[in-house]
């Protein structure tokens, strides 16, 4: 279930973002900042999705390889939405701001922003 809900969470993410759609931190053209969608509950809706999905295997595949991936894939996401917000803060400022008050980086409402 978690597998599906991560998918699921996955692809709502991908229609959140339409056309703005973008992998990594594209200085030149980034777009407009997505607080739409599936992106009204968390700013990071396509890591939290992956991490659910990660989790999940790693229920049905319980071993030593499986957890180590949860770990790798945990810190190298969490350091891209680090990259990701500093980024987003230099490009979007005040409006950015507002976002994270009201948006938790992972769900649900902020507690205290970025």
């Amino acid at each position: 279930m978690l597998c599906l809900a991560g998918v699921a969470g996955y692809r709502w993410g991908l229609a959140s973002f339409a056309e703005s759609f973008r992998v990594g931190i594209d200085q030149y053209n980034p777009g407009s900042l997505m607080t739409h969608g599936v992106f009204r509950y968390s700013r990071n809706p396509l890591y939290v999705s992956l991490l659910i999905f990660y989790f999940g295997l790693g229920l049905v595949f319980a071993n030593l390889a499986m957890a180590l991936n949860l770990a790798v894939s945990l810190v190298l996401i969490l350091r891209q939405i680090f990259r990701e917000e500093k980024f987003l803060q230099r490009h979007y400022g005040y409006a950015y701001s507002a976002y994270c008050r009201k948006t938790g980086r992972f769900g649900g409402k902020s507690r205290q922003g970025v």
